[in-house]
């Protein structure tokens, strides 16, 4: 290197060296401690260099172990969902219970439960309107399932044994040839009415199947399904996240009844001072943490929490997923792919929008729940927790060594297996082709040429509001005669 820019180098260094700037490197090095000049030999400005170099490589070292650290002990650790009244539903009443169920903390409990049956009442509705448009009206409607019709479909007229070429018609779709459900079915209601107005000859019913043409309806485009698919369940992913995370929480909490809300006041100053330098007010001394919890307590969480939720969960992705299966046009399925995740979001506004302001603070003020190591590299410790090292005291070498030994040692390919694995993907990807073999499997049947058409439909004969069969999507009693059966090719 020439001997200017090694000059300039090291000039940079003590720049950063100083008090205007935050010292990166602990040990001073020897060119910080003498003017740098042009009289140096080349083997002392290559000795500098080199020492320059190795303290940035501890350096960056260093801070990569810290962050790796960090965020490996946030992963371990499980919290409470803090702006849902599922979460307010488990912790305001552990606070109150920690309080001596005082009247305010009973009101404020009593609270949380009414709005988590709001929620419960508001997304259950919400869920079988979606059913009873799809069991009841779109059966009413005459409609069947899309399952795969056209999604084979091309310019040409003439299939040529692709499957998925025909719609519910029977007749080979094309493009110039798919409707909108609706403009389909008005086209065969005039194609109907004509044939029967005017007179029943073979010349005028000959004449009528080839100047009128109702078309086929059918999917408008196969990806831009799955891709709608795949969005939705990203939306959703989340929420059955916080499910388990709940259910982890309950099964790990001690079974005893802890206190959930403390007063701390820290022991390396005064009160006053600390309130003086920092800015602090008496709330800050106030500490809400997830502590143990009476196994009744767990027991009747699980009852009128999780299960609920897991069950609202299930009956938002089936009749979601039957949903955006059903929707033929590309921008409605993109549409109703965004608007179906605000029904998994109901909880978060109810939240917002009806709790106390104590409620919100006390929620946000909730710490995690750190679990214990049971495993030696963080790739297998991150399922179980790391509690046993306080990671903000550990010392700067050890952490570097223990750095040096696990990801740059023995554990390295394990590391590095675990952290290129996408699991969230992986979950997505898996939820999404469960609801949708679930859909195919319900609603569609395959053909000799391997696409999938609707099954017989039949229309319901009960239309009164019955939640149970609209949130599992089947009719209360269906008809005995069906009113759609795929033609015979």
């Amino acid at each position: 290197m020439a001997s200017g820019a090694i000059s300039a180098m090291l000039a940079r260094q003590r720049a950063v060296a100083s008090p205007a700037f935050p010292q990166l490197i602990r040990k001073p090095m020897p060119s910080q401690q003498q003017e740098v000049n042009d009289d140096w030999t080349q083997e002392q400005k290559a000795a500098a260099f080199a020492k320059f170099s190795a303290d940035q490589d501890h350096n960056a070292r260093l801070a990569t172990a810290k962050a790796l650290s960090y965020f490996h002990t946030c992963e371990m650790a499980i919290e409470l969902p803090k702006c849902s009244v599922y979460g307010s539903a488990i912790a305001i009443p552990q606070i109150a219970r920690s309080a001596g169920w005082s009247g305010s903390m009973v009101a404020l409990t009593l609270r949380t439960y009414l709005f988590l049956v709001l929620n419960f009442g508001l997304q259950t509705f919400l869920i079988a309107m979606i059913g009873e448009e799809i069991v009841n009206w779109g059966r009413y409607a005459s409609k069947m399932h899309l399952c795969d019709f056209a999604a084979g479909a091309g310019v040409e007229a003439d299939c040529g044994g692709r499957p998925n070429c025909v719609g519910p018609g029977g007749t080979n779709a094309t493009a110039a040839r798919l409707y909108d459900f609706d403009i389909w079915s008005l086209r065969i209601f005039m194609k109907q009415s004509l044939e029967t107005v005017l007179p029943h000859s073979r010349f005028v019913m000959e004449e009528v199947d080839q100047q009128v043409d109702p078309g086929e309806w059918g999917m408008s485009s196969f990806y831009c399904r799955i891709v709608c698919c795949f969005v939705f369940m990203m939306g959703m992913i989340d929420d059955l996240g916080d499910s388990l995370n709940i259910m982890r929480l309950m099964w790990r909490l001690p079974n005893i009844g802890e206190h959930w809300i403390r007063y701390e006041v820290p022991g390396w100053g005064s009160k006053e001072n600390m309130k003086k330098v920092h800015g602090w007010d008496e709330m800050d001394f106030v500490k809400v943490k997830i502590v143990g919890m009476p196994a009744r307590w767990k027991v009747l969480n699980i009852c009128i929490v999780i299960l609920p939720k897991l069950a609202l969960w299930f009956f938002v992705g089936s009749l979601g997923f039957q949903m955006l299966m059903e929707t033929a046009g590309i921008v409605n399925s993109i549409m109703n792919a965004l608007a179906l995740t605000l029904i998994l979001e109901m909880d978060e506004m109810v939240f917002d929008a009806l709790s106390t302001h104590l409620t919100k603070d006390l929620m946000e003020r909730l710490e995690r729940f750190e679990i214990e190591a049971e495993a030696h590299c963080p790739s297998v410790a991150r399922e179980h927790g790391d509690g046993d090292a306080d990671r903000e005291d550990e010392k700067d070498e050890k952490l570097l060594d223990r750095f040096d030994s696990e990801e740059l040692g023995s554990c390295k390919l394990l590391n590095f297996l675990w952290t290129l694995v996408p699991a969230r993907l992986i979950r997505v990807v898996l939820c999404m082709v469960l609801f949708m073999a679930k859909y195919y499997v319900t609603n569609c049947m395959q053909q000799a040429d391997g696409g999938y058409v609707s099954v017989p439909m039949y229309a319901p004969s009960d239309i009164r509001f019955h939640p149970m069969h609209l949130l599992f999507g089947v009719p209360h009693q269906p008809s005995d005669k069906p009113y759609w059966v795929m033609p015979d090719g």
